[in-house]
């Protein structure tokens, strides 16, 4: 659907007068070229109403898991509302009840009851919801105290916000937060926290988990929460051996552990969840995202038998989190028909391969550049970080808008990616193939090379 210039900037001037629009700063999206109206996907591309065609590196927002024109999904979303399309969520419905039964297949093991609700940020609170409340089930009122890690986004809403180890300088527009949040380092190894490298370092980032947790007292510790791998801290991926200490550190002290795998669950990292490929299981998880491939609102949180049990003995005899559309049958169905694709075309696998070949083609490309600091992935997550001296580590000033400039070379050659500081992020759609990652791999080289030679390098 191509747009005359005239419909465009009426188009434009609309967006600006009565809608926010989110991520970057209105003076970027005033900016010529700079606010697109994307108006037709297929798989994994997407074109604008000017009529340029563009790979969708980012999958969206890292949640296009089975790509773009999937019509199944509209089909069994059309399908269920001619049969039920709404009810009140103190009555069950089918589409939920099959849903449920599902994830309690795919979920790591021993994670069977699920709370549905409609986005990550949502899911994120009702799983802070359900450590606090199995704890005061359970007879311990003071756990309430959440343990993060310094460059984790967790959502947001006020008590994600509250939580997250990121985008301070946004957050702080809404202080005072909720008053629960104590964060440690990430298990980020080129850039430790306490400047040391791996294995020498023995695991400081998840023992500083332990030094908190004696120094606040157990007693008032809910949940350590964090994502396997975190898109938010520039694809940090943790040594073997962070989570399962992680895990024994939350059993010795009676600690629940949260993770949230919004961006990393339903095949992005090259296995169902992330946290399946460190062989250990969370007491709490949340998704969204890939759970729908962003087709239909929808996201949820899960927990195990007996952290369910616990909450459903109690004075309440619930858990105390009700979305009005959580669960609902039209988003159940959706979600459905989403992993029935992730299923029937082996997109799990397919991320796993296919991530290979995009972290091994960048590592090809991309190591010969300067600029380039580190390159690392999992799955289809994978982060390019630019220095500004490889022996430093050192950034870029701010002031030099680095991603900000990789950012709209790639988009003008063609490219939909993500950039957060000093990294740029690739997440395509789950059944991208090697010849769509040939052409992103062509198109970031060409513009971090063209940006090195700039920059003096």
């Amino acid at each position: 659907m191509e747009l005359s210039d005239r419909k465009n900037k009426e188009m434009r001037e609309d967006v600006f007068k009565h809608q926010f629009m989110p991520y970057r700063p209105l003076s970027w999206f005033r900016e010529p070229g700079h606010l697109k109206f994307i108006v037709k996907g297929e798989g994994v591309r997407v074109t604008d109403s000017e009529g340029k065609t563009y790979l969708d590196g980012a999958a969206g927002w890292q949640f296009g898991a089975v790509g773009h024109g999937r019509i199944e999904i509209g089909d069994a979303i059309r399908n269920q509302i001619k049969d039920l399309a709404i009810i009140a969520p103190e009555f069950a419905n089918i589409p939920a009840a099959k849903l449920a039964k599902k994830l309690s297949e795919i979920l790591p093991n021993g994670l069977t009851k699920v709370a549905f609700c409609n986005s990550g940020s949502e899911a994120d609170e009702t799983a802070l919801k359900i450590a606090k409340q199995y704890h005061v089930a359970n007879g311990e009122p003071r756990r309430c105290k959440v343990i993060s890690r310094r460059g984790s986004y967790a959502g947001w809403t006020w008590a994600c916000m509250s939580v997250a180890g990121v985008y301070r300088d946004s957050f702080s527009y809404f202080e005072p937060m909720v008053p629960m949040a104590l964060r440690v380092a990430h298990p980020y190894c080129y850039r430790c926290d306490f400047g040391l490298s791996y294995p020498a370092c023995e695991l400081q980032c998840a023992k500083e988990i332990e030094r908190v947790i004696l120094n606040e007292g157990p007693e008032n510790i809910s949940a350590v929460m964090g994502e396997p791998v975190s898109h938010s801290n520039h694809v940090a991926i943790p040594p073997k051996e962070y989570w399962p200490l992680v895990r024994s550190i939350c059993d010795k002290y009676g600690v629940l552990l949260f993770n949230d795998e919004v961006i990393t669950g339903f095949g992005r990292t090259g296995k169902w969840f992330g946290c399946q490929h460190w062989d250990y299981s969370p007491d709490i998880i949340c998704f969204a995202k890939g759970m729908s491939s962003g087709y239909i609102p929808a996201g949820g949180a899960a927990t195990t038998t007996k952290i369910a049990e616990k909450i459903e003995s109690g004075p309440y005899e619930r858990l105390l989190s009700f979305p009005t559309w959580g669960g609902n049958p039209v988003s159940s169905a959706g979600v459905l028909a989403n992993i029935a694709i992730i299923e029937r075309e082996n997109l799990v696998d397919n991320s796993a391969k296919m991530g290979e070949y995009l972290l091994e083609g960048f590592k090809d490309r991309l190591s010969r550049h300067a600029i380039v600091g580190d390159i690392r992935g999992i799955g289809l997550l994978v982060g390019v970080e630019l220095v500004a001296d490889r022996k430093t580590k050192a950034y870029f000033n701010p002031e030099s808008n680095i991603t900000y400039r990789i950012f709209e070379e790639m988009e003008s050659k063609g490219l939909l990616a993500r950039d957060f500081e000093s990294t740029i992020l690739l997440t395509p759609p789950l059944c991208v193939t090697k010849t769509d990652l040939d052409e992103m791999i062509d198109i970031v080289d060409e513009v971090v090379s063209e940006l090195a030679k700039e920059l003096g390098y």
